[in-house]
């Protein structure tokens, strides 16, 4: 039995090693023995822990190649938590992690260690929202290669009172380098890279006003259209559950109308506890 998965977060954490440690919080439209699920890194088979929310017992599963799994959902529960060591890509000249942020997760957050210096590539960065100074939301739907650097630590082993004085001091020197380029590293970005992406959205945001937005309207599908105007006479928002009840479709077949109706900035989707929200943007009549 297949079943269809509705609401899949995903944390990448980064740590101060180096290793990536990837959760996802699984939630299931209802419960199935067989539950398949695609990883958004690849992982490290026997570094893999799953276990059921609802009771807390561990679950089997069986890795169908390294971003592909099948879990047996022994207790029949409708939420999952999955965590693993993800498999980093390691060349001669860099370090990094490869990241799937597929189209139908709901959240994907990558946070690192204060040693972690992360070096992402301008496309890249394009698609990432930095909440704060170690943490970045990625844009589902795309593929990542986000490259980092580890920062070796700035305080002594004290375990080790047979280093000499000499050793010492060079290794702090080094670590104080390491230290200064990276932050050169980040002003690099911030006082060139940074304004060349912003102006680069800017300019596709101004050529997408220019458009003809009858266009979007136009091409808009018979049930995006009625979604519209159910909305319109609910006062501009309703529950995503409503929703459902009133148009009576398949939850997946809903999600993705609603998603595209987000992408050309119609509707925007928020979160309340644990329920969607969606709030009509532009009143267009269709």
């Amino acid at each position: 039995m297949i079943t269809f998965l509705s609401v899949i977060l995903v944390l990448i954490n980064i740590t101060s090693g180096g290793l990536p440690i990837v959760n996802m919080n699984v939630t299931l439209q209802k419960p199935a023995y067989i539950i398949n699920i695609s990883l958004p890194v690849a992982c490290i088979d026997r570094m893999i822990y799953i276990r059921d929310l609802c009771t807390g017992t561990s679950l089997p599963y069986r890795l169908i190649n390294s971003t592909y799994m099948q879990v047996i959902n022994i207790e029949n529960c409708s939420r999952i938590e999955i965590t693993y060591v993800a498999e980093p890509t390691i060349t001669n000249e860099s370090i990094g992690v490869i990241v799937y942020a597929r189209q139908y997760y709901d959240n994907v957050r990558l946070i690192w260690a204060r040693n972690i210096v992360i070096v992402p590539s301008l496309q890249d960065l394009q698609k990432m929202r930095f909440s704060r100074s170690n943490m970045a939301i990625l844009e589902p739907g795309h593929k990542y290669y986000i490259r980092y650097i580890i920062l070796l630590p700035l305080t002594e082993n004290k375990s080790r009172p047979s280093i000499n004085v000499r050793e010492s001091e060079t290794k702090k020197n080094v670590n104080k380098a390491l230290l200064y380029i990276a932050l050169i590293f980040l002003v690099v970005i911030d006082i060139v890279v940074w304004p060349i992406v912003m102006l680069r959205r800017g300019r596709k945001i101004s050529l997408k006003h220019r458009g003809d937005e009858k266009e979007k309207v136009e091409d808009l599908s018979d049930l995006e259209r009625e979604i519209l105007r159910i909305i319109r006479e609910r006062g501009g928002e309703i529950l995503q559950s409503e929703l459902y009840r009133e148009l009576g479709v398949p939850r997946t077949t809903l999600w993705r109308a609603v998603k595209r109706l987000e992408e050309r900035g119609l509707v925007r989707v928020e979160k309340i506890n644990r329920l969607n929200k969606i709030v009509l943007l532009r009143d267009q009549e269709t």
